[in-house]
């Protein structure tokens, strides 16, 4: 079963009105067009009703309520095509259950267009009437909607948890250090003490003993190796001092200047290992600038990372995360314009000329694959990019479909619109993208939005009957309503779970600054207790005057522990 969607639930009401409302305006134009019409206008009437009424149990109530409304919108679309070889317009109606059922089945939503299909089947056969299957491709198509849009939240949530977890690895990291800095300098000093004093002890193996205890303090502050994700600018830093250390020439020394803003990219243990060894190749000395190169594609999972380090080009590998895949409507969209645009080709339908509409359709897939490889490498900054490209993608097909269009209208006599299949994908993608975009940007695309209606009205071949235009653009209309909703809703639910995950990580990142203080402090407390040892063993062969400037540096040491502790 697929999770569900609360965003989409929350909203469930606004999308079945405007489906609903889009609906029922085409049934009232098929009513006036067919003379007599008060029957079929008092059946839109007391449908609508029947619509506030759901639509008022769906605000109120988060049940599901499937069987009601399942036997509702079996009603409502053999009522509907029982007369009218439009099969397909009566079941427009039933799109938001079939979205809310993918949501909530997943594939087994599929049983209410099914539903649906047999109880119009069974009427229209009585009446001698053939039923046409691919009539109800668009609540099959409303069954998938809802499941990608469930699927996109919970992939959504998923890779959210997994980067969280990635970056909370970093910030334990750094936590872990600034617990060992916030007693540095009083170790240090701790440290000079013992340092001045285990000379003193007339062991052959004393200035060893102490030569380890620098080691060991020195390599774990400055140099001790990560064994979980951390950030770029630590990582720097750390190779830095390793490589400082390892030389005792000051010309050899290196200070890394990496450019602001940068240091909090996230690296994997296996990619901070990877920098240090690429860094190693290079000569490098004294103030060295550092800069990442491309930063939205740095903060993206699964993708390399370029630095350029003083000159020299450093390639971080990418370092493969399960569960990081980006899922994003784009590639999603182009290929179901193609979809909407090889839907024109059918016959009855606006039977645009093959060979001038086959580029735009072939381009869907294409578009497709190249909208994932941007989304994957550069995240969110490439949705710019990938909403003008399918602006452009529905302006040509706007004037390839209008301008050669064969048929201008359906069986019930109602102006069809070939250039909408483009706006009906569009109004999909804008409100997914349309927080990613700068004023500029947002302009540009309504504005485009509108060339792409105007240029299809304007190549329309026959004049245009208004209210048939009105009715046609509720569709896109009703999308871009349900989306919009859906989006806030999704936002605020992103945000919701990300305090909530943060809230969850405070308690880690505590202990692991107390993690890093104790770290310190033990390493000193080891120090020395093995110069106790040490004074133990030759106590008695010591000048007394040592032994006893010995003992009290000792108990100095002691001293200033237990106020680190």
């Amino acid at each position: 079963m697929t999770t569900e969607s609360p965003a989409l639930l929350i909203n469930r009401e606004r999308f079945h009105l405007a489906y609903r409302a889009a609906g029922r305006l085409h049934q009232v134009l098929i009513a006036r067009s067919r003379g007599p019409a008060a029957g079929r206008l008092g059946a839109v009437g007391a449908w609508t009703v029947v619509d506030l009424a759901t639509a008022a149990f769906l605000n109120r109530s988060p049940r599901f309520g499937l069987g009601p409304r399942l036997f509702l919108d079996v009603i409502d679309t053999a009522y509907w095509s029982r007369h009218d070889d439009n099969v397909e317009l009566a079941t427009m109606p039933a799109i938001p259950l079939s979205i809310e059922a993918g949501v909530r089945l997943g594939a087994l939503g599929l049983a209410a267009p099914a539903a649906n299909l047999a109880a119009t089947w069974a009427v229209r056969r009585v009446r001698g009437r053939p039923t046409p299957v691919a009539a109800f491709r668009f609540q099959i198509m409303g069954v998938a909607l809802g499941a990608g849009i469930s699927a996109y939240r919970a992939n959504h949530r998923k890779v959210a948890l997994r980067r969280h977890e990635q970056n909370l690895e970093a910030q334990i990291g750094a936590a872990h250090l600034a617990g060992q800095h916030d007693v540095a300098m009083g170790a240090d000093t701790v440290v000079d003490l013992l340092s001045r004093t285990t000379p003193l002890l007339a062991e052959a193996d004393t200035s060893m003993a102490s030569s380890r205890m620098l080691a060991d303090w020195r390599q774990s502050l400055a140099a001790r190796t990560s064994l979980r994700a951390t950030y770029l600018g630590v990582a720097l830093v750390r190779w830095q001092r390793l490589h400082n250390e390892a030389h005792h020439l000051l010309a050899s020394d290196v200070t890394l200047d990496l450019a602001p803003g940068q240091g909090a990219i996230i690296l994997s243990a296996q990619q901070s290992s990877a920098l240090d060894a690429a860094l190693d190749e290079l000569s490098l000395h004294g103030s060295v600038a550092a800069s990442v190169m491309d930063m939205a594609a740095a903060h993206q999972p699964n993708q390399p990372i370029q630095l350029d380090v003083g000159g020299h080009l450093v390639t971080i590998p990418a370092d493969p995360m399960p569960g990081l895949v980006p899922f994003d409507i784009g590639p999603i969209g182009f290929l179901a314009s193609s979809l909407y645009f090889v839907d024109n080709l059918a016959p009855g339908e606006c039977e645009p000329n093959p060979w001038a509409v086959a580029p735009t359709v072939a381009a869907g897939p294409l578009l497709a694959m190249w909208a994932h490889r941007q989304v994957t490498r550069r995240g969110p900054q490439s949705h710019p990019q990938v909403l003008a490209a399918a602006l452009a993608h529905a302006m040509i097909h706007s004037v390839t479909s209008t301008g050669t269009m064969a048929s201008t209208r359906n069986a019930a006599g109602v102006q069809r619109f070939p250039f909408l299949g483009g706006v009906n994908m569009l109004s999909v993608m804008v409100p997914a993208y349309w927080p990613d975009l700068d004023r500029r940007q947002r302009v540009l695309v309504l504005g485009g939005l509108v060339s792409i209606v105007g240029v299809g009205l304007v190549l329309f071949p026959e004049p245009l009957q208004w209210t048939h235009v009105a009715a046609e653009l509720l569709w896109p209309l009703a999308a871009l309503v349900s989306m919009f909703s859906i989006g806030t809703q999704h936002d605020a639910d992103s945000r919701t779970f990300a305090d909530e995950l943060d809230r969850s990580a405070a308690d880690r990142l505590e202990a692991a600054f107390l993690e890093g203080r104790s770290f310190v402090l033990g390493l000193v407390s080891g120090a020395r207790y093995r110069a106790r040892q040490q004074l133990n063993s030759v106590g008695l062969g010591l000048d007394p005057r040592t032994r006893i400037e010995v003992t009290r540096r000792l108990d100095e040491v002691d001293e200033r522990l237990a106020a680190l502790q």
